[in-house]
């Protein structure tokens, strides 16, 4: 019985091993096999990397902080820095599902028979997708969509194909791919709610307003999700905001908050009901609700939004004043919102700019951009407002202060002595009240942060009287340079000059009965009354002086109006001053053209009429050519090829050029000499000659012809100081005079340095090569093993899959190189070198010690050895890798 037993359960031993390997086996279609594999594939796989894609997800959402002032994004998955963040968790899903398909996939006679391969499939795709990883997770998508034809997920393989198309901004092909799904007759019930959503992403991506509003509509009748509903409602009033669409807009906003959404939601749409409203509907309500939400404690640090919407509604019912109290209020109760301050301060600036108040108007654009985010749609033009505004008001500060001078010059001298003592004493009386506002503002704002001093810009001159700064700012603006600031009699705005020009404080002088002894006390200054009379132009060489101040300041005061602000009336009358006051000077025959141009301009539209003989082009035509008949404004008129002969011949000019400078990058040295000296030679009118002169520089050096060189950078340095190419050629002067003795040999300066020599000309940029990442490390800096071992890490972390070596070489005595190769084209190794330097983790030591880092082409690296020209190659890197 024993020996039965024994044979049976041996028996069942081999049997359960014949049973176990069959259902281990990839090649036999059996329910064993495929049951093993499923399992395995779902619970080992498939499972663990969906639940750390969506812990590293929900991670991210919890963390995001949306921007309520523009359009919410669908999807709250942040930016590049985010992605980055997300590479360990997202390179680990890729490895489970990789491990999975390697050791699970059942593909019998060209089928899958293993139901969750498709699925780990997926989870690859979405996981290079929130690496941004797009073109990775293209190639996933597409090739579920192609292979799984029969299944349910070719459905979401298709819509996260759209969804990555529409994050590379590839809108035609997006559009396509989802067109193309819903042409489907049968979807699976999860799928409608999501086409919808991602046609809606796509339509705001494109500004297409009306289709967003269809298809988010569509979006909240299908969508299951409560928390995802709301966004999606709000988005919607968002929309009908864009469209100008007031009422529609002000009804969806209230919708979501009767949906109690969180806290912030609900404020924001209370806020965006004022914001969306215009002058046909009723303000009553509007204003109630803010004025309410102001005096709720909870929206202490959201006051300064509940003013800019109140702001926005006086702005659209006229009242001009009250925006601009609410405004400075706004400003005022700022706490921790910058955003929005900017904003605050930039609507200050359009009012004061719609109005031709340039003076306050670059203040506030000057605020605007200290405080707006880079990243702002705008950024970019109200910068350049503010810096054309700042130019202009240079202007026209030198003009107000020279010709106040000269007025007061022309005064008889008791008189120019009265209006002076007057204006000592009323600058004594400003300081004191200044001193004791400053002392009032610390003890209000004791324990408030301090923020970024605003600098001004003035006009440079000496004159104590003539204060540029001609606007405070209110409180929060002088509260950046002095603390705080109390309101002032008669102006309820907040927004008096801290100190009017000199001829506002002649009006206030006194009655002249003090003596000048009297007047210096109490201004308490250490300049004399003599020593302000001496600084008024007196002398016919310091009035001419002062006129040619004034007149070139009217003449780029005139362009900045002309070409920077498009107010064409304030730059007839810069420029209409120029011609009638000061005929004879430099700037009148180009002043005269500029008016002969604006006028033309006006006359080509139906409307404009002149209200005298001075108003229309053919008076100043007449001008130019009469007095100007051989300038090349004349030939502009009398030609209308002209232009376009020049243009060609510039173009004909800038043809030859490109071809020198390419002979001279592809080493043909021989061909791009010819072409210098002979154009040099013969053609002292072309355009590109301060180029020419300096690729003859170029190729001279590198023919080692050291006193040619000197000789040729001397002469570009000589003839073409104020060009680039002249500013370029005296630093390699300068970098040649300093090399010059360590480098001449016995057949006299002849040198061959190669460190002083090397050019960026002899690296070449190409994207699609093989790149190393590398960094600078100099030799008393530590152990550069514990360095690399850091780097490691952080390899192992973020790049487990690349597969990344490092290593370290001597660059020179004093630095090595330490290098992580390889990387297969630029991009691959630009995404890396952003990964490296905002990492603030495992490589926040490396990061602080603020090491030269930098991508090189492995051809480029073998250069750089040889050369040692470190210089070189930063500035070869610059120029090329960051000019995107």
């Amino acid at each position: 019985m024993k020996k039965y037993f024994t044979h049976f359960i041996l028996f069942s031993f081999v049997a359960f091993v014949a049973f176990f390997e069959a259902g281990c086996s990839r090649k036999k279609d059996v329910f064993t096999s495929r049951a093993f594999h499923e399992t395995t594939s779902h619970y080992n796989g498939y499972f663990n990397a969906q639940e750390l894609i969506k812990e590293t997800i929900s991670e991210i959402e919890l963390s995001f902080k949306d921007d309520y002032s523009a359009i919410l994004p669908i999807y709250k998955i942040g930016g590049e820095v985010e992605a980055k963040g997300m590479y360990p968790q997202m390179d680990k899903a890729i490895l489970k599902c990789s491990t999975v398909i390697d050791r699970h996939s059942m593909r019998i006679e060209k089928k899958e028979k293993n139901d969750w391969i498709d699925d780990n499939y997926l989870t690859i795709g979405q996981a290079h997708f929130y690496k941004q990883s797009y073109k990775d997770a293209e190639e996933v998508f597409t090739y579920i969509a192609k292979t799984y034809k029969k299944s349910d997920i070719r459905y979401d393989a298709t819509l996260w194909l759209a969804r990555t198309y529409i994050s590379e901004e590839n809108y035609s092909r997006a559009k396509s791919v989802l067109e193309f799904l819903a042409e489907e007759k049968k979807l699976p019930k999860r799928i409608p709610a999501q086409l919808h959503i991602e046609l809606a992403d796509l339509n705001i991506k494109q500004g297409l307003w009306a289709d967003a509003v269809a298809e988010l509509q569509s979006a909240i009748l299908f969508e299951k999700d409560k928390k995802i509903r709301t966004r999606l409602t709000f988005i919607l009033a968002q929309v009908y905001q864009k469209q100008n669409k007031a009422q529609d807009a002000i009804n969806t906003y209230a919708k979501v908050v009767s949906m109690n959404p969180d806290y912030e939601m609900s404020f924001y749409s209370q806020i965006n009901q004022a914001l969306a409203y215009n002058r046909k509907l009723d303000s009553k309500v509007i204003k109630s609700t803010l004025m309410k939400m102001l005096r709720d404690e909870k929206n202490k640090d959201y006051r300064d939004q509940i003013y800019f919407a109140l702001a926005d509604v006086e702005i659209k019912q006229g009242e001009e004043e009250l925006a601009i109290e609410h405004l400075l209020s706004s400003v005022e109760s700022s706490t921790v919102n910058t955003k929005q301050k900017a904003l605050s301060f930039l609507k200050l600036g359009d009012i004061y700019f719609e109005t031709r108040n340039y003076k306050n108007a670059k203040n506030y654009y000057d605020s605007t951009a200290k405080y707006i985010p880079e990243d702002y749609p705008d950024f970019l033009a109200i910068k350049a407002k503010a810096e054309s505004l700042n130019e202009l008001v240079i202007h026209l500060d030198i003009i107000d202060l020279e010709d106040s001078l000269q007025l007061l010059s022309q005064l008889p001298q008791k008189e120019k002595e009265k209006k002076i003592l007057g204006m000592m004493v009323k600058m004594e009386a400003e300081q004191e009240r200044k001193k004791l506002e400053e002392e009032a503002a610390r003890a209000l704002i004791e324990n408030t942060a301090p923020v970024v001093k605003n600098e001004v810009s003035g006009a440079g001159s000496n004159w104590y009287f003539y204060n540029t700064t001609t606007t405070s700012f209110g409180f929060t603006e002088f509260k950046k340079k002095w603390g705080s600031r109390k309101l002032e009699d008669n102006w309820r705005r907040k927004n008096k000059a801290q100190s009017a020009s000199f001829g506002d404080l002649a009006e206030e002088e006194s009655d002249g009965t003090q003596d000048s002894t009297t007047a210096r006390a109490k201004a308490g200054t250490s300049k004399t009354l003599e020593d302000y009379l001496a600084e008024l132009p007196n002398s016919d060489k310091a009035i001419n002086t002062s006129t040619n101040k004034i007149i070139k300041a009217l003449y780029y005061a005139g362009l900045v109006y002309k070409e920077r602000l498009y107010d064409e009336d304030n730059a007839i009358e810069s420029f209409r001053r120029i011609v009638d006051e000061y005929d004879t000077a430099t700037y009148a025959m180009t002043a005269t053209y500029q008016l002969y141009r604006i006028y033309l301009k006006k006359e080509q539209g139906s409307t404009f009429f002149g209200e005298s003989t001075k108003d229309n082009s053919a008076y100043y035509k007449n001008i130019i050519l009469t007095k100007y008949p051989a300038s090349e404004f004349a030939k502009l008129i009398n030609d209308p090829e002209y232009a376009s002969k020049e243009s060609g011949k510039l173009a004909k000019e800038k043809e030859g050029y490109e071809i020198t400078y390419t002979n001279y990058r592809q080493r043909m040295y021989t061909d791009a000499l010819v072409a210098c000296n002979s154009v040099i030679a013969d053609q002292p009118t072309n355009a590109f000659l301060p180029k020419y002169y300096f690729v003859k520089a170029l190729v001279i050096q590198e023919q080692r012809d050291a006193a040619n060189y000197e000789k040729t950078l001397r002469e570009i340095v000589a003839k073409y100081p104020l060009t680039e190419e002249g500013k370029k050629a005296k630093e390699l002067l300068d970098a040649y005079n300093k090399a010059k003795p360590k480098v001449e040999t016995e057949q006299g300066e002849s040198y061959t340095d190669s460190s002083a020599t090397t050019t960026a000309s002899a690296f070449e940029y190409k994207e699609d090569s093989e790149h190393f990442f590398g960094f600078i490390f100099p030799n008393g800096a530590g152990n550069v093993n514990d360095i690399k071992g850091t780097i490691a890490n952080f390899n192992t972390e973020y790049y487990s899959t690349n597969n990344l070596k490092i290593t370290n070489s001597f660059i020179n005595k004093d630095n090595q190189i330490v290098l992580i190769r390889s990387f297969p084209d630029k991009q691959k190794a630009m995404d890396f070198y952003t990964s490296f330097i905002i990492n603030e983790t495992i490589l926040l030591k490396i990061n602080e010690a603020g090491y030269d880092s930098f991508i090189i082409s492995t051809k480029n690296f073998s250069t750089l050895f040889k050369s040692k020209d470190l210089d070189g190659y930063f500035t070869f890197f610059n120029e090329n890798y960051f000019n995107e």
